[in-house]
C-alpha cells in the first residue's frame, strides 16, 4: 500500500488512497510519445484571433499513468515566448472510437512499429483528429497551469488520463494579460492500465439482492431492483458495453438468461427466480472472466492457498492488489450492507460503482506477477459461501477504483449449474 502507509480496519477506501505516494515514470511516457510519432513538434496552427502558436510534444496514448503535456509557444515572428501563462484545458469526448478494445490495441502496436500507412491505422488517427469533445457543463473539464522550463523552452504540466478519449485545448496569455485559444486540439487515447469491471460486479451485487428479495417473496422490490440493474446491464459502459462492445465478448447468453429472469419474477415463481438469477450470475461471471480472471490453487502444504489474479485484457498479472479472503461470506450482506455500492443515482444515468468499504477478511500476500497467498483452516469446508475480494489501481491518482470478486459455493448458483 505504499511506504509509510498504514490501513484501518474498515477505513473507506478513498481515504487509503489520498494517503497512498505516488512513484511517476515521467520518461518512459515520453519515450512512448516519440516511439509513436507524434512527439516531433509538429507546430499547431493559431486560433484567428491569437497572436501566437503552439508547437506541441503531448503523447497520444497513455495506459492510466502520469502523462507530460508540453508546448512551445512562438509570437507572429517565430520568436520563442518565455513569459506566456499557458493553460491546458482536457475534455472528455463525446463518445467512444468505433472499435473494440482488440482492435485499438492492433492500431496501436502497428503505429509503435512505424507503420502508418496501414488503412485502419489512418481512419483511427483521423478519427481521433476529429472527434467531437463533449461540450455538456457536466462532463469532467480539467484545467492545467503550465510551468515554464528554462533548459527546454518548455511550457509543461502533467496529468493522469483517465480511461477514455480527450482532447487537449490550448489557452495562451501573453504580456498584455489576454488569455485566448491557440491551435487545434490535440487527441488523447488513454487506455485502461488493467482492465475495469466495477460495471459488472455492481451487476452481480444487484442479483444477490433481488436474490435476498425473492426467498422473503417481496415481489415489488425484486421488480424494483431488475428495474435499478437496467442501466447497470444495457445502459452507457454497462455490463453489455463493456464486455461486448469494449472487449468484443459475445453476451448473447447473458442476454438470453437476463430474459429468463425476468419471465421468472413475472409468474413470482421463489424457485425459478433463484434458479433464474443463479444462471444468470454463472454468465456474468465467464463474461468477466474473459478479461479479468481470480484462480484459487491449494498448494502442496495443507491449510495454504494462492490466488491468481489475471488481467486477460493486457496479458498480465495485476498487481499491487489487496486481495481479501471473506471465508465467512454472507451474501444476505449485499442487501443489508453491500461493499459494492451505486457511483451515480439511477435517475442520472448509473454506469459505474463503487466500493463502500473494504470487506474484513484474510488479507492475502503478494508473491509476484498477479499472485498472493493465504492461510486457512476452514476455508476448504465445502458448501458455505466465500468470496474473494480484489481492490487494485490503488497507487493512480484520478483513476476510478476497480475492483473485481470471484464468489464460491453460493447455493442458488450452485442449483442452476445442477450440482
Amino acid at each position: 500500500m505504499g511506504a509509510g502507509v498504514t490501513r484501518k480496519m474498515n477505513e473507506p477506501v478513498e481515504e487509503i488512497q489520498m494517503r497512498q505516494m505516488v512513484g511517476t515514470r515521467f520518461s518512459a511516457i515520453v519515450a512512448c510519445a516519440l516511439l509513436y510519432g507524434i512527439g516531433s513538434l509538429a507546430p499547431a496552427r493559431a486560433a484567428e484571433a491569437s497572436p501566437y502558436t503552439v508547437e506541441g510534444d503531448i503523447p497520444m496514448f497513455s495506459f492510466e499513468e502520469p502523462v507530460k503535456l508540453r508546448v512551445k509557444v512562438f509570437d507572429s515572428s517565430r520568436r520563442e515566448v518565455r513569459d506566456a501563462k499557458v493553460i491546458f484545458e482536457i475534455v472528455p469526448a463525446a463518445g467512444p472510437p468505433p472499435y473494440d478494445h482488440m482492435t485499438e490495441m492492433g492500431f496501436k502496436e502497428k503505429m509503435a512499429h512505424g507503420d502508418m500507412s496501414h488503412p485502419g491505422v489512418k481512419d483511427y488517427r483521423q478519427h481521433l483528429h476529429t472527434m467531437e469533445l463533449n461540450q455538456n457543463i457536466k462532463a469532467p473539464h480539467v484545467q492545467k497551469i503550465a510551468a515554464y522550463d528554462l533548459s527546454t523552452g518548455y511550457y509543461t504540466a502533467i496529468h493522469t488520463f483517465p480511461r477514455l478519449p480527450w482532447g487537449v485545448r490550448v489557452y495562451v496569455a501573453g504580456p498584455d494579460g489576454r488569455l485566448q485559444r491557440t491551435g487545434p486540439v490535440f487527441p488523447h487515447r488513454s487506455h485502461c492500465a488493467y482492465f475495469d469491471a466495477t460495471n459488472v460486479e455492481l451487476v452481480k451485487t444487484y442479483l444477490h439482492q433481488a436474490a435476498t428479495l425473492a426467498s422473503r417473496q417481496q415481489w415489488s422490490d425484486v421488480e424494483g431492483k431488475l428495474r435499478v440493474m437496467s442501466a447497470s446491464v444495457s445502459g452507457k459502459h454497462g455490463l453489455y458495453y463493456m464486455t461486448e462492445r469494449h472487449h468484443g465478448y459475445d453476451i448473447s447468453k447473458v442476454k438470453q438468461e437476463m430474459t429468463r429472469l425476468q419471465e421468472a419474477v413475472t409468474r413470482k415463481s421463489k424457485e425459478a427466480v433463484l434458479q433464474s438469477i443463479g444462471a444468470v450470475l454463472t454468465e456474468v461471471q465467464r463474461a468477466e472472466d474473459f478479461f479479468g480472471a481470480i484462480e484459487v490453487k491449494q498448494t502442496a502444504e495443507p491449510g495454504r492457498y494462492e490466488i491468481v489474479v489475471t488481467d486477460n485484457a493486457n496479458e498480465k498479472g495485476v498487481t499491487g492488489a489487496l486481495v481479501v479472503v471473506q471465508e465467512d461470506y454472507e451474501v444476505e450482506s449485499n442487501l443489508t450492507n453491500p461493499v459494492i455500492v451505486p457511483f451515480q443515482a439511477p435517475a442520472d444515468g448509473m454506469n459505474h460503482a463503487k466500493v463502500a468499504y473494504l470487506p474484513e477478511g484474510i488479507l492475502a500476500a503478494e508473491v509476484g506477477n498477479g499472485r498472493y497467498r493465504f492461510e486457512s483452516k476452514k476455508f476448504g469446508t465445502a458448501g458455505k459461501p466465500k468470496r474473494i475480494f480484489v481492490y487494485y489501481a490503488l497507487h493512480q491518482p484520478g483513476i476510478p477504483s476497480k475492483f473485481i470478486t470471484k464468489e464460491m459455493d453460493v447455493p442458488y448458483v450452485q442449483t442452476a449449474a445442477g450440482l
